[in-house]
């Protein structure tokens, strides 16, 4: 397939994804499904179907040595990728606001990889390779290296008082570490489930893209994206986090080797948009919420067109 192809594609999936989200946006605006609904449905999506979409992805896997190499060479790209945000987001936000310069650095930094990588993985994997568990179960180590990052840089970043680096809680009990604790060592093992666990943890996780999309969308409607518009600083964040650092990255893992599944599996979490726990942070932390909010909401709305774009690139080079 030529990159136009492939840009196509990806576009495709990125526009099914922004339907879901329209379906949100529209519910909240008409009343039916609202932003305070989606945060109720917040905790089933974060700590039940996240882990059921990361366990399933390592059931379907055979475990090989070539397999677990994958993991942690994903692992090892995800940690790149935060550290390269930690460098950007330290050099371009220092003057001005502290409030909101919180907020433009870990917009910045931390991308959408569980509500927006691991669905889009999945959906480009399985239409152009057939291997979209595959995808997935590479996704889901860079959602446990993006949890890890979150909780110890991101709090720091985000926290007013500097009382303590992280809270080891917290940094256990999210769906990222959940799920691979749960499904790392059943892969390892090569333990299957009964059918009868099998099915409801299959059918719990093909909830994730829907609901995620759904709840994204009723968090873009009370955003406001018009004041986003205004700000040369969210332009700033925009271009880093949407196109300089997934296209700095993807050439680097072209350089360094990596090619297939697992090169098209990084293009997609490298070029996810703003972490829609931004807006979640900012509140906890009495950071400017309306900012994260729009910046959140401007950087998704643009990777409708630079994430068909990187990844198709990332398809490319994957051969």
């Amino acid at each position: 397939m030529s990159f136009v192809s492939n840009m196509l594609t990806v576009f495709i999936q990125v526009v099914i994804l922004a339907v879901m989200i329209a379906v949100g946006f529209f519910g909240d605006r008409i009343g039916y499904f609202t932003e305070a609904a989606a945060k109720l449905s917040n905790n089933l999506l974060f700590y039940i179907i996240t882990p059921c979409v990361i366990i399933n992805s390592f059931l379907n896997i055979e475990f090989t040595a070539q397999n677990l190499k994958g993991l942690l060479i994903a692992a090892g790209c995800a940690v790149l990728l935060h550290l390269l945000g930690m460098v950007f987001s330290k050099f371009l936000f220092n003057k001005g606001d502290g409030d909101k310069n919180a907020v433009y650095k870990y917009a910045c930094m931390y991308g959408n990889m569980g509500y927006m990588g691991l669905p889009l993985s999945k959906a480009v994997l399985d239409v152009t390779s057939g291997a979209g568990d595959m995808g997935v179960f590479y996704c889901s180590c860079a959602v446990i290296v993006f949890n890890i990052f979150c909780f110890t840089h991101g709090v720091t970043v985000m926290e007013k008082e500097r009382k303590k680096s992280f809270d080891l809680k917290t940094l256990i009990i999210n769906p990222g570490t959940i799920g691979v604790i749960i499904g790392l060592p059943l892969f390892l093992l090569k333990i299957r489930l009964p059918q009868v666990l099998a099915t409801p943890v299959s059918s719990i996780g093909s909830m994730n893209t829907p609901l995620a999309m759904i709840m994204l969308g009723t968090y873009l409607s009370r955003a406001d994206l018009k004041s986003a518009f205004s700000q040369k600083n969210i332009y700033i964040t925009a271009l880093v986090k949407l196109l300089v650092t997934p296209l700095l990255l993807i050439f680097a893992f072209w350089l360094m080797g990596i090619r297939g599944v697992l090169m098209i599996a990084v293009s997609v979490f490298v070029s996810a948009p703003t972490a829609t726990n931004t807006a979640m942070f900012a509140a906890k932390y009495e950071r400017d919420t309306a900012l994260a909010s729009s910046v959140c909401g401007f950087t998704t709305l643009l990777s409708i067109i630079t994430m068909p774009f990187c990844v198709a690139l990332g398809i490319l080079l994957s051969l």
